[in-house]
């Protein structure tokens, strides 16, 4: 709400991936028309300021899907999304969650429900133009909209991206509608996954589950043969950041100001910045119990060095946040208590309002960028972690090998975040590093981070997709999925 008392929009800003999209309308070379669609709590607005927002959200071409029932948005997300998909997706098994059998039922019903939603509402938007829209349909709460979409526009080229991972064939089994899901999945002309290992998995799922084989096309392409003879596309491909964004923030003065004001702050130590939602599968944890045996086994260092642990607010339920939160504390009060208050300082978000340039500041002061989490598709924090820092004195990148983003950023030192002896060492050799390896190690990295930008990603996909559709243009049907075992073939 604006100060005036309306409704004010305004777009998040570059670090958020789906905003920076609007690039592709932007610039000479793309010039495309793009409407986004999403999902919006009516219940938490009075009748007539809906209205008022759908105009607002028009200006900057977003289309709200409205999600009437508090009751509905809890069932779907907080229910089927984050205590189903996310955690199996992360390999949080069934067996969690006592109440994962019991509750199935209602939770899938909403699932159903807020996709076709979706659906109805993208459908709505395409219909101008079905034949000429790319329609693309992003992550695990909307994996059945592509089934819902191509019913309503058998012509349409429909995309589909997951950016988390895809786990392997014997977890996705656990899912008692895993048929349907992977089905609907293969209503899409294309399905797309940031690495090759996820992708692998799923072309598994297709045949273990779904009884499809697995094909290669014109070009080496990877792509999926359903019963009816349609070819749906693989793609494999990193989304990047707009690292040219960081980048100049990084260099201006006011960001400058910050890293000097960091560096006295913490003076005579070196940095090692960590920045994690508040998420079992992030690892903070897990990292900071890591960080304790690293003061313990290299007792030189506890006055030397400063751990600038970041805590962001996650998506998952408030209780879940706050047990997580709770955790974290009592391991930093320890590391405190055992080492010194000087080691390590925690910047809770929900309590400091942590700015675009303070960020980059924290990033380019840094010695070192500890990011272990256990299990993670899309995690942009090492590109941003290299985008913003000092090419001529650069950090040291520790990284999980369970991230995605861990096949593509060489110039790393990878880790095994379950062991605590394994990141202990790897910070020691981080923090040791000569400067010249630290510049060779940034250099590689660096090289991919600035040239592989979510525009680029974004105008692959894009094509790549095209390329999906004219593999459909020589049959004279359509398949189109209907749910577990239910087909319908479209003439045209």
């Amino acid at each position: 709400c604006s100060t005036s008392g309306k409704w004010a929009v305004k777009w998040d800003d570059s670090r958020n991936w789906l905003a920076a999209m609007r690039m592709l309308q932007n610039s000479e070379e793309d010039k495309l028309e793009v409407t986004w669609v999403g999902c919006v709590d009516a219940f938490k607005f009075e009748k007539e300021e809906i209205k008022e927002i759908e105009e607002e959200l028009k200006k900057h071409n977003c289309v709200p899907v409205w999600i009437e029932e508090r009751k509905l948005r809890q069932e779907f997300f907080h229910g089927f999304c984050k205590k189903v998909l996310w955690r199996l997706f992360h390999y949080v098994m069934p067996q969690a969650d006592p109440d994962f059998g019991k509750k199935w039922e209602k939770r899938w019903e909403a699932y159903i429900q807020v996709n076709k939603l979706i659906a109805n509402v993208v459908v709505k938007t395409a219909s101008s133009s079905p034949e000429n829209a790319a329609i693309w349909v992003h992550g695990y709460p909307t994996l059945l909209v592509p089934e819902f979409v191509r019913a309503a526009l058998p012509l349409s080229k429909l995309g589909v991206f997951i950016h988390t991972p895809w786990p392997t064939t014997d977890v996705v089994r656990c899912l008692p509608e895993r048929v349907r899901i992977v089905q609907a999945m293969l209503s899409a002309d294309i399905v797309g996954f940031h690495t090759y290992d996820y992708a692998r998995h799923f072309l598994s799922a297709c045949r273990r589950i779904g009884g499809l084989d697995f094909t290669t096309v014109e070009g080496g392409r990877l792509g999926v043969q359903t019963q009816s003879g349609r070819t749906v596309l693989v793609e494999i491909s990193h989304l990047g950041i707009n690292s040219v964004f960081f980048h100049d923030l990084a260099k201006g003065e006011e960001v400058k100001k910050m890293v000097a004001a960091a560096k006295a702050e913490h003076k005579d130590r070196q940095i090692v910045i960590g920045i994690d939602h508040l998420d079992l599968v992030k690892g903070t944890l897990i990292k900071l119990q890591a960080y304790h045996r690293f003061l313990e086994t290299h007792d030189d260092w506890k006055d030397r060095v400063v751990l600038i642990q970041v805590l962001l607010p996650s998506w998952n339920p408030p209780e879940e946040q706050k047990q997580i939160r709770a955790s974290v504390f009592s391991v930093v009060k320890s590391i405190k208590e055992n080492f010194g208050p000087g080691c390590i300082k925690l910047i809770d978000a929900a309590e400091t309002n942590l700015s675009v340039n303070q960020t980059i500041a924290y990033y380019r002061a840094a010695d070192a960028a500890l990011v272990s989490t256990f299990w993670d598709g899309l995690n942009l924090v090492p590109y941003e972690f290299t985008a913003s820092q000092d090419p001529e004195r650069p950090g040291v990148l520790i990284l999980s090998e369970f991230m995605g983003c861990s096949r593509s950023l060489s110039g790393a030192l990878m880790v095994n975040p379950w062991s605590l002896q394994d990141v202990a060492d790897k910070l020691h050799t981080a923090l040791g590093m000569k400067l010249s390896a630290r510049k060779a190690q940034h250099a590689k990295r660096g090289r991919y981070v600035l040239g592989h930008t979510t525009q680029r990603w974004a105008r692959k996909f894009l094509e790549d997709l095209d390329c999906a559709k004219s593999l459909q243009r020589d049959l004279s049907f359509v398949h189109v999925e209907r749910g577990a075992g239910i087909n319908d073939l479209v003439g045209f």
